[in-house]
């Protein structure tokens, strides 16, 4: 990530030496990314902005990234106004970028990492996001519709041109 985004009025996202700038805005997101997705990408900026518009409907407690990467996305959340997130990914160095993202963000008393997939989460979830390739949306898809509350919201994204079809 070389410089710093905003989302709407509300949300600004960048790397730590952005942070006087991030900081002016109503949420500011301080982030390293380093091997993790790239928060910058096309796929987590349309995250970001559902996200916004769900969290302006009606406060949520729960919220669940699945593939959580840098922890953009549960870390956004939780900065948003939820109240408890959980993230999982399978690789551990993500974990690891995403725990130190949780405290560079004060929020990782409200963050819970978890090594593994959709199957190693128990419980339902407000909001669930899922930013992977398609054939993974697809294989999960299932797992994710048990984790989600019955009025709850997914937000998928990962898709290509090439996933048209």
């Amino acid at each position: 990530m070389l410089g710093y985004y905003r989302i709407g009025k509300v949300l600004a996202v960048g790397p730590p030496g952005w942070r006087r700038v991030i900081t002016r805005s109503p949420v500011g997101i301080v982030l390293r990314s380093r091997e993790a997705f790239p928060p910058s990408h096309p796929t987590t900026r349309m995250c970001l902005q559902f996200a916004l518009q769900v969290l302006a409907e009606r406060p949520l407690r729960r919220v669940l990234d699945v593939g959580c990467g840098s922890g953009i996305l549960a870390v956004a959340a939780l900065k948003l106004g939820a109240s408890w997130a959980v993230g999982v990914d399978i690789c551990p160095r993500a974990l690891q970028i995403s725990e130190e993202n949780s405290v560079r963000n004060k929020v990782a008393d409200r963050l819970h990492l978890v090594r593994g997939s959709t199957e190693a989460v128990r419980g339902s979830f407000d909001l669930l996001f899922a930013n992977l390739p398609v054939n993974l949306l697809q294989a999960k898809l299932s797992e994710m519709v048990r984790l989600a509350r019955k009025d709850g919201f997914l937000i998928l994204s990962g898709f290509q041109d090439v996933d048209k079809p």
